[in-house]
Order: structure tokens, then sequence, then C-alpha cells
């Protein structure tokens, strides 16, 4: 996703969560060289937001005023390791970061966690490949979320599963459902082989997840892993990043359009309210 979409969609979900007296802004990242951000969060407890990267080893954080500081460098990541999908343990002040390598020679999907203070990594889990995915392509490690209890749930774009790390590192598959596979894919679209992708964790003890190839949204138990189709009044195409505003409106952003929707019963369905 382009950094451009993604402050946009920053736009409309910090606005209510950092404050509800004050406008909501943006901040500009394009004089970033070469850092071609493919997520972002936000810290609460230093008050700025943190972007990865797609072409280096490293995690910048961003001011309001849009003051760029590299807050983590980390060299002895695999070769052409990229930061993808990142969140901030708020109770315990660490930032997880996905990691992904597109090299093919050397191919590598893990998590890291870093200690926001000492900015010192405390962990990086390889996370294991499923012997039942189908036909033979690489995962693709990709978004991640946590829960209160600090365990991390990450994406599988290329094999639609789940993985789950807990909060020591401990990594394994959590959930393999079959209702991830169950809709059409357009085998000739561009994103076809990108699927689940965005996710986002629900206090009630379930994530919301959005599937890039199909436009679907899903709702997973965070104890067992089961999961559903959420019913919405239309698809979300090319859907990829999701997040969930401070007032229970879920946001989920594409490269072209950021759709609002909410539900009135936890998510068994929703409506698609508004989008830009």
């Amino acid at each position: 996703m382009s950094s451009s979409t993604k402050i946009l969609a920053l736009f409309f979900i910090l606005g209510p969560i950092l404050s509800s007296a004050t406008k909501p802004h943006t901040s500009s990242i394009s004089d970033l060289p070469k850092l071609y951000p493919e997520s972002l969060t936000y810290d609460h407890s230093a008050q700025h937001f943190i972007v990865g990267s797609l072409d280096q080893r490293t995690v910048n954080s961003v001011s309001d005023a849009g003051v760029t500081e590299t807050i983590i460098s980390d060299p002895s990541l695999p070769p052409n390791a990229s930061f993808l999908g990142l969140a901030v343990d708020k109770l315990n002040n660490r930032l997880f970061a996905v990691i992904h390598s597109f090299d093919s020679l050397h191919p590598f999907n893990g998590l890291a966690a870093y200690d926001l203070r000492s900015r010192q990594r405390l962990f990086l889990s390889s996370l294991p490949s499923s012997p039942s995915e189908e036909d033979g392509r690489s995962p693709i490690a990709n978004d991640v979320a946590l829960d209160f209890k600090g365990n991390a749930y990450v994406t599988n774009s290329a094999g639609n599963f789940i993985w789950k790390v807990s909060q020591e590192g401990e990594a394994s598959i959590f959930s393999t459902s079959p209702v991830f596979k169950r809709s059409p894919v357009d085998r000739d679209s561009p994103l076809s082989s990108f699927g689940l992708n965005g996710i986002s964790y629900v206090s009630k003890g379930y994530l919301l997840m959005v599937q890039t190839n199909t436009g679907k949204l899903f709702k997973v138990d965070a104890d067992d892993g089961t999961a559903r189709n959420v019913l919405l009044n239309e698809d979300l195409p090319e859907g990829d990043g999701i997040a969930i505003r401070g007032d229970g409106v879920v946001l989920v952003v594409s490269n072209k359009k950021l759709w609002f929707l909410k539900s009135d019963d936890s998510w068994g369905e929703g409506v698609v309210y508004d989008k830009n």
C-alpha cells in the first residue's frame, strides 16, 4: 500500500482516538528517501507515528510535524528483509514487526519484537510453513495484531492462514479455517495472489481481518481460531489495511479507497455506510 494512502487513512483513524477536542491533520512522509513504507502504527507513549520499510531494514518515527528519526536499524535480519506489519504493545512498551524476505533464494517469514526504550531486539521468531499449503507457494507474512495478553496474530497472504506468536516468542499456526478459501478469486487481477491481509484485535476477544483478493471481511475467535465471513452490504475489493476507531467504527483501506463500516451485532453482520 502506498504511503500517501495510509497517511490518508491515518487522518480518519487517529483523529477521534488521539483527542476529541482537536482537529485531526495529516503528516507527510514523502520526503523519506527510498523508504517505501508498507505499514504504520502509532506510539501513544512517545506520541509519534512509526513506519516500516520495504526497501531498508529500518523502522522510523514520524512526528506530527513530519520530523523523522530512525528508531530501529537491524542489519542482522535476513538478506532483502522488509518490515511489513507493525503493532505497538502499549502495556510492555514493545514494537512487534512482521519480517518478510522477498528473496526467493533466502525466503524468510518472521515476527520481531523490539523494546521501544532501549530499541534493542527482544526476539525474532521464525514463522512455520503449513504442510497443507496449496500450490507450493512460499508464505508471505504480512500484517500483525496484538491482544491484551501480549499475543500476536500474523496473517499469511499466500497461504491464507494465521500464525500466533506468544509474548515469549513461541510461534505456531493458529487458524487454517476453510472459510478463508471459500470465495472465488479473479485470477486475472494483479492482486489475485494476495489473500489474508490487514488484521485488528477487538477487545471482546476476536479478530477482524480483510482478504485482499476477494474483498471479504472475517471475524476470527482469538481463543480457538474459528472464523466466519462477516455479512456486508458490499465487498471491499483489494482491501489492505484495517483499523478500529475509538468510536467502534472499522476502517478498511486499499490503494484506491477508504471504507467506513459499523455493526450492531459484534460483527456477525456489518454495513459500509461511507467511503472515499
